[in-house]
């Protein structure tokens, strides 16, 4: 996310300038999901020079160009991309008949700073989409206190663009996930409704995904689960933030391709998948862009998908040759393109994924719907997972796996291990080990009286072991038990 500080003042007005955001479940419609066996996400066709340049210098658009967004309409296609020209980041418009070779718009930028909300830094950064006849255009925006929401401006023929006179997703409230920052939207249509994707940002400068709903583009209800994607574990590319999402839905699932960044702030992109649109799990422990060029070997970021009519993707993107998080990072646009089939049934957030040998984060793997089913997911001290129903009749809440104290020994912790298991708030199991033990923890209906769905499972221990202090593994997460399986059993 393009974000510019302003100081302290921006944290001072949270409390009082913004409204509560609604928020609400929801779930994306979805197919009925079908075994496959292709590879889950295959890039090819790579373009060995930026399809998209810069402007030439003084011009608008003269640092970077970044954060494409492409449409069909019309029966062409419509890039809106951000260009940068060291004070502020506008859009602009660029028109192509291959997605190779594209014109800029004459008129060019068609989008900059200038209402009240969005005065100062960008009007840019945004994701566009045909709707009911006419563009709508999601964009980033940022005041003259530093805070940054997501505006609306529409169009009917992508060269002039009205803007709404007041943001349309606003922050959230002070302390939340997304309480200094929302930015980096990405809108897909399922059914009569608008889905957006974005990022937020808290207090602390943490970035994390969420989603939000709407039936007409202005008016958006924030996930109640919100964040959907979490940073990812110490040495991960993604580990000092993620980003900038691109969703597409591909039968029987959604993809989602987002940005890390890691701690030297190279960036890469990163995917996800999810049978419902808002129940994620990372699929990739280290970035998925290999055929790095010279003007794209720091940065890879700022994804955009559209499908093909023979069923593969094509894939617009960010690159530069500077390592930074924001700008002046030499910044082109490129392509590539993109087969997506489903690696498995998802009916297990662990199937094929070991957390020791993956890298993945355990919130990552256990947050959301996922139930294990044939595998085990290594996680941490303080793991959760979300169950969307209440059990039924001759129901129960199982979780199961095992308690690995042997490592706990080795690592030099020689007390009994402690799992505690907690359901809404409420402690639903306790148990200790002192060896080796395949635990199965039942949770009967009674137990969850007064409680209403989803249920938020949470399982903690009060020691972990890290791998790389007793062994040759290069492992320096903290680790504490193999969970097989959270989910509703008769």
């Amino acid at each position: 996310m393009r974000y510019k500080a302003c100081g302290c003042v921006a944290m001072l007005l949270l409390a009082g300038c913004n409204e509560p955001p609604r928020d609400a479940f929801f779930t994306l419609s979805s197919l009925p999901q079908e075994p496959a066996t292709q590879a889950p996400f295959r890039i090819s066709e790579t373009t060995g020079a930026p399809v998209l340049t810069r402007g030439p210098a003084g011009a608008w658009d003269s640092v970077d160009v970044l954060n494409p967004s492409v449409i069909r309409f019309k029966g062409k296609l419509l890039n809106f991309y951000s260009g940068f020209d060291g004070e502020s980041w506008r859009t602009g418009l660029a028109t192509s008949d291959d997605g190779m070779h594209w014109a800029k718009f004459g008129g060019n930028p068609v989008l900059s700073p200038g209402h009240s909300w969005d005065s100062q830094y960008i009007a840019a950064n945004g994701a566009a989409i045909a709707w009911k006849g006419r563009i709508l255009y999601l964009y980033q925006g940022q005041d003259a206190q530093g805070i940054t929401r997501i505006g609306l401006a529409t169009t009917s023929d992508g060269e002039r663009l009205a803007k709404a006179n007041r943001p349309v997703l606003d922050v959230g409230r002070p302390h939340a996930w997304d309480g200094k920052a929302v930015g980096d939207p990405y809108v897909i249509v399922r059914g009569s409704k608008l889905y957006l994707y974005y990022l937020g940002m808290d207090e602390h400068n943490i970035q994390r995904l969420g989603v939000a709903m709407s039936s007409d583009g202005e008016r958006w209800t924030k996930f109640a689960g919100n964040p959907i994607l979490d940073v990812g574990a110490a040495s991960t590319f993604d580990e000092n933030g993620l980003g900038e999402p691109s969703v597409v839905f591909s039968a029987p699932f959604y993809y989602m391709i987002y940005t890390g960044r890691s701690a030297s702030e190279s960036r890469d992109l990163g995917y996800a998948i999810s049978s419902d649109g808002v129940s994620w799990k990372k699929m990739s422990t280290a970035g998925v862009f290999t055929d790095r060029k010279g003007w794209n070997d720091k940065v890879i970021c700022d994804s955009t998908i559209l499908g093909n009519d023979d069923g593969s993707f094509t894939v617009w993107y960010g690159g530069g040759d500077v390592a930074r998080p924001d700008e002046r990072i030499d910044g082109q646009i490129g392509r590539f393109s993109l087969t997506l089939a489903p690696p498995y049934v998802a009916d297990g957030f662990d199937a094929s994924v070991d957390y020791l040998a993956a890298g993945l984060r355990s919130t990552s793997i256990l947050r959301g719907s996922w139930v294990a089913d044939g595998g085990s997911a290594w996680v941490g001290p303080d793991a959760s997972a979300r169950i969307w129903s209440l059990p039924g009749d001759g129901q129960s809440i199982d979780i199961s796996g095992w308690m690995p104290v042997s490592l706990y020994r080795k690592a030099g912790i020689d007390a009994p291990i402690s799992l505690r298991a907690t359901i809404n708030g409420k402690q639903v199991a306790e148990k200790s080990f002192t060896s080796d033990e395949l635990f199965h923890i039942r949770v009967l209906p009674k137990q969850l009286q007064g409680m209403t769905a989803p249920l938020f499972v949470e399982l903690q221990t009060d020691h972990s072991f890290t791998p790389s202090t007793f062994s040759s593994s290069p492992d320096t997460r903290a680790l504490s038990l193999k969970v097989s399986r959270v989910g509703l059993s008769r």
